[in-house]
């Protein structure tokens, strides 16, 4: 019996080499949101094959501009990558509301990635205000560089 991609335990993957991002909560959130992404996609792919893509990629897209605003050094490059993700996030929730409205995923889906993509994107607007007014004192000479 072949295993499905995804459902075998990751441990001994995330045990080997791990990026400072995987202990992050809002990247977590935003894994989920890619995830349940993925699964609505999944289900409209057949019939409605752009909608599907829509959804996979925006919310594809949150936790890969997550990762990249934890690589990423000053306050306002962070800041940037996280405006990026809280975009991608607003995207894939107006795609499912489309999705919804139209009938094409069913309301438990609709609620469940709704609820999490409202989730990610108040951590999201919290870290964006934090950093670039830590960008802005950095730039007014406030806060004294460290690195």
């Amino acid at each position: 019996m072949t295993e499905k991609p995804g459902t075998r335990d990751r441990k001994h993957v995330r045990d080997v080499a791990r990026f400072d991002f995987e202990d992050d909560e809002v990247f977590r959130i935003a894994v989920e949101v890619a995830v349940l992404g993925d699964e609505i996609a999944e289900g409209v792919r057949a019939d409605r094959p752009w909608a599907a893509r829509q959804i996979g990629r925006s919310s594809l897209s949150v936790a890969t501009n997550v990762g990249e605003a934890q690589g990423e050094h000053s306050p306002g490059d962070k800041a940037r990558f996280y405006r990026y993700a809280r975009r991608s996030a607003t995207e894939a929730g107006a795609t499912a509301a489309v999705l919804g409205e139209r009938g094409w995923i069913n309301p438990e889906q609709e609620a469940r990635i709704r609820q999490v993509l409202v989730s990610v994107t108040g951590a999201l607007t919290r870290r964006i205000i934090y950093f670039e007014g830590l960008a802005r004192a950095r730039k007014r000479g406030w806060l004294e560089r460290k690195y």
